[in-house]
Formats: structure tokens, C-alpha cells, sequence
């Protein structure tokens, strides 16, 4: 590699890695004040960088809140056909691929918690907010069709197993005690109960 070659590679990991603090940063105080009463300079000063160099990276919401959803969620936007093959990679039934679903939004949901609750909450104030949590929904929708392919099923259960698998849901069960595999359990077996019987109805 040559020493251009070198810097620039060099210069990509600095941008990466300073993203990835503001990113960081604006999570955690989205979750402890809310998204509205946060400041790019609140944000800047607990990344460690310069109101400027936070403005470069997200000059506005409409970039800064997709990319903490996407932060969340170990996406960059809506799952594509072929991302969602390989997360559903060795499931063979639809149930088994639902499971693998419910379980790897729950750990999302763990993870990203305090900011999901802010975006839920500023939700209608924002319309960037709104967004974000609208695009959330529809790429939990989009894996609910993707594990559900092949299979007969109803629009309404579609919707219905998405409900179930989306993020309010998960949050009323942790408010109310539950453990969070006991959360889990409880919405695998709520999904595929609902599966059975959108069948059975069939």
C-alpha cells in the first residue's frame, strides 16, 4: 500500500471512529433529556469533538436520527431480501425463523432502550422522529414477511406477529416485571400461538 494509500485508509478510520462517538454520545443524551432538549453542542462536548465536526457528520435530525436507529438495530436501513436470508440462515420452518427474529429485536431492544423510549415518546413532535420510528416498524415488518415466505397467511397476522414483535410490546412486558428472557419467551409463544391458530383459521 502505498503512504497516500495509507492516510486515506487512515483518515476513513478517524471518520468511522468519531461518527461512531457522536453517535454514542447523542443516544445517551437523547435517552437521559430527550431528543428536543439535546443540543449538537451537548452532543459535541460529550463526544470529545467540535460542535463543527458533529454538524459535518449530521448537519441535521433527518440524518442523526436514522443513523442512531440504524446504531440500534445493527442495520443501515431497511433489511434487503438477501440481509434478511442470511439472518434467517439454517431456520427451516417459519416459527423457527420468527424465534430467531423475536429474539435478536429483543437484544436490540435491550441495547437501544433509553433512546427507543425517547423516539417513542418525541415521536409526534418531530417529524424526523417520526420517521425513524416508522422506518424501525416497517424493517420488523419486512423480516415478519421475509420468515413468513412461502407460508399462507393473512395481511391482518402479518400485522398482528409484527404487534407483537415491535417495540411498545416488549417495553409494556419489562414494565410489568418480567425478566428479559422471560419477555422473550412470552412473545415467542404468543407468535406462535397466533401463527397456529391464523392457520388453523385458514
Amino acid at each position: 500500500m502505498s503512504p497516500r494509500a495509507y492516510r486515506s485508509v487512515q483518515r476513513a478510520q478517524r471518520s468511522r471512529h468519531t461518527r461512531e462517538r457522536i453517535l454514542n454520545a447523542a443516544k445517551t443524551l437523547h435517552a437521559r433529556h430527550g431528543i428536543l432538549a439535546t443540543s449538537w453542542e451537548a452532543i459535541a462536548r460529550e463526544a470529545g469533538v467540535a460542535t463543527a465536526t458533529a454538524y459535518r457528520h449530521f448537519p441535521s435530525l433527518a440524518e442523526l436520527l436514522p443513523a442512531c436507529a440504524a446504531s440500534v438495530f445493527n442495520t443501515a436501513g431497511m433489511p434487503t431480501p438477501e440481509q434478511a436470508a442470511a439472518i434467517f440462515a439454517g431456520a427451516r420452518t417459519p416459527a423457527a425463523r420468527l424465534e430467531r427474529l423475536i429474539r435478536g429485536t429483543c437484544e436490540c431492544y435491550a441495547r437501544g432502550e433509553g433512546w427507543l423510549n425517547a423516539a417513542r415518546r418525541e415521536r409526534e413532535l418531530v417529524a424526523a422522529v417520526r420517521d425513524a420510528v416508522e422506518r424501525q416498524r416497517q424493517s420488523v415488518e419486512t423480516l415478519v414477511r421475509s420468515a413468513l415466505a412461502g407460508s399462507r397467511v393473512e395481511a391482518r397476522t402479518v400485522k398482528a406477529i409484527t404487534a407483537l414483535i415491535d417495540f411498545p410490546f416488549w417495553r409494556s412486558l419489562s414494565e410489568s416485571g418480567l425478566g428479559r428472557r422471560e419477555s422473550e419467551d412470552l412473545i415467542v409463544s404468543l407468535v406462535r400461538s397466533t401463527l397456529a391458530r391464523r392457520r388453523g383459521g385458514s
